[in-house]
This record gives structure tokens, C-alpha cells and sequence, in this order.
């Protein structure tokens, strides 16, 4: 083989290598692509517009699919006690129980992880925007592995975002996989603002002298 193209071979396995080695998750198949869910309280419910991760490294955004189910079948006060408590009174969030919605991503589906995640969401009339950095410390625990539930010969891992929405517009942040939640932390808006009324479907009719 003509030497020049030998120094191009190498130097095209070499480039290969390095991509491989800045790969930011395992090598496993048991590794899914990142996911954020939704947890809301029966009596504080919220509505999420949309939701995406950004990694600026790698230039790229990952969309969640809709989260109209968060509303739909799992909005139920019955199905709310069956999975929590009978005595649920409708104030804490329920967490790590099939009335969470998590959604996948667009698409395939991404594991590289996101820098930031954006979440844009509604309650008792006001609109959120909620930003959060996806610290060094947040990736290493989603890439740490823990044995399997189901199958100890299997790794597990915390690949979903599950945020819980507060009605003042806080938001709190759990990793959740494997049967068990870690808390990461709770963040204030970086935007609030408040729903228009809506526009009246017919112009208000002027009062008579005899009605002022």
C-alpha cells in the first residue's frame, strides 16, 4: 500500500478512536436515551408546552414527543389513590408511579447527554420557562451503573428527568431508573408570565342613557 494512503488510514482509525473515547455514556446496550417526565399534583395540575435537551458540543436539540397523556387517562383522583395511597388528599406529587408521564424522544432517540434542558409548562395562569444545567456531577450519576431489578446480570441506569411543578412556578428534579428516584434539586423559573384573558367573542354593547 502506497504510504500515503497508510498515513491516511491511521490517521482516519486514530480520529475514529478519539471520537469514541469523548463519548459521554456507556457502551451498553442497557443504556437508553435520556427522557424528561412530568410528575403534577391532583389539586395543582400543570400543562407542559414543550420540552427539549441541548448539547452545544455535539450542536444538537432533542425534542420530547407531546405530553398530552400528563392530562388525559392518568388525570384521575382513582387512579391518583390506586397507585399512592388510598388517603391521598391531592397535594404531594406522586413520584416513581404510572401516573408520571414520561415521554420519548422525537425520533430514535439520543444518549448523549444534554448540557441544558428546557421546559416550558402552565399552571393557575401563568406560563414557566425552567432551565436547567446538566452538571459534571448530574452525568456521572446518570452513567453510573447499578444492578438491574429484574436481572442482576444486567446494568441499570438513571436515564429519565423526572421534574415535579409546583403552582408558584418552582420546579423540583429527581434522576429516576431502577426502580428508585435520586433527588437532584429544586429550581426557580427563569421566566414567568402571566395568561392573557381571553379576547371577548363579541364587542361589549354600549349602556343606553337610561341604563347609566
Amino acid at each position: 500500500m502506497n504510504k500515503k494512503y497508510q498515513l491516511v488510514a491511521v490517521l482516519t482509525l486514530l480520529l475514529g478512536l478519539m471520537g469514541c473515547s469523548e463519548q459521554d455514556y456507556p457502551d451498553d446496550d442497557n443504556f437508553y436515551p435520556w427522557r424528561i417526565g412530568a410528575a403534577i399534583s391532583y389539586n395543582y395540575p400543570a400543562g407542559i408546552n414543550q420540552a427539549y435537551g441541548v448539547n452545544y458540543k455535539e450542536d444538537w436539540t432533542s425534542v420530547m414527543l407531546p405530553y398530552g397523556g400528563l392530562l388525559q387517562s392518568r388525570y384521575d383522583m382513582e387512579k391518583y389513590r390506586r397507585y399512592i395511597s388510598p388517603d391521598y388528599d391531592g397535594y404531594a406529587l406522586p413520584l416513581g408511579v404510572p401516573v408520571n408521564y414520561t415521554p420519548f424522544q422525537l425520533g430514535s432517540g439520543i444518549k448523549s447527554l444534554p448540557d441544558e434542558l428546557y421546559i416550558y409548562w402552565g399552571s393557575h395562569g401563568y406560563r414557566y420557562a425552567t432551565v436547567v444545567e446538566v452538571t459534571a456531577q448530574i452525568k456521572a450519576a446518570m452513567v453510573k451503573p447499578y444492578p438491574h431489578p429484574k436481572n442482576e446480570t444486567r446494568n441499570c441506569y438513571q436515564t429519565k428527568f423526572l421534574f415535579g411543578f409546583l403552582p408558584d412556578g418552582r420546579a423540583k428534579l429527581w434522576l429516576d431508573g431502577c426502580l428508585f428516584l435520586t433527588y437532584v434539586g429544586e429550581y426557580k423559573p427563569t421566566k414567568a408570565v402571566p395568561v392573557p384573558p381571553p379576547e371577548p367573542k363579541e364587542k361589549p354593547k354600549e349602556l343606553t342613557p337610561e341604563q347609566i
